[in-house]
């Protein structure tokens, strides 16, 4: 069976939490040794500034997150500079192409936010993941980022992994 290789996005994981069968989703995840899911410190970083307060069943919901991130992720991908230098270059063509208006922006994006999503797209074409699975249609899974992942993969020489959303991604699972 061929192994394929997955980041799961920050809000997957509090996808994944909230699942009405959480447990037998995440063990089916653990078990099915076809994926390889890469854990990237961006999101463990983004899991572990869950506010203390949040609780989730009675428990703190930033250390429930940061212990599936740990229990799902078979190995760390860091942010390296030519991953900032590839982000930043996704910005700017991200910034050019949403001036153009050929792209319907239903809200003003959040610059910090998106950056974070190009950083970790970023990690990914340079790691050669296959997929990277969000729940963030408005920003990372948007076609206007696809384009601009695309068009500067493209002259960089790398492969652009493809999205999934994370509706599609757990009903693999659930069968």
């Amino acid at each position: 069976m061929i192994q394929k290789t997955y980041i799961l996005d920050t809000n997957v994981y509090g996808e994944l939490l909230i699942e009405p069968n959480s447990d037998m989703l995440v063990k089916k995840i653990k078990m099915n040794k076809s994926f390889f899911i890469y854990g990237v410190d961006l999101i463990e970083r983004e899991l572990s500034e869950t506010p203390l307060h949040i609780k989730y069943k009675g428990r703190i919901a930033q250390k429930l997150l940061v212990e599936l991130f740990e229990s799902l992720s078979d190995e760390i991908l860091t942010l390296t500079p030519l991953a900032k230098y590839l982000a930043d270059d996704y910005f700017k063509k991200y910034k050019e192409l949403a001036k153009s208006g050929k792209y319907k922006l239903k809200q003003k994006y959040d610059e910090k936010s998106l950056k974070t999503d190009f950083q970790i797209i970023a990690i990914a074409s340079i790691s050669s993941v296959n997929i990277v699975v969000s729940s963030d249609k408005r920003t990372m899974l948007s076609q206007l980022a696809s384009d601009v992942y695309a068009h500067i993969n493209k002259i960089n020489g790398l492969r652009t992994p493809e999205l999934l959303e994370y509706k599609k991604f757990k009903e693999v699972y659930l069968k």
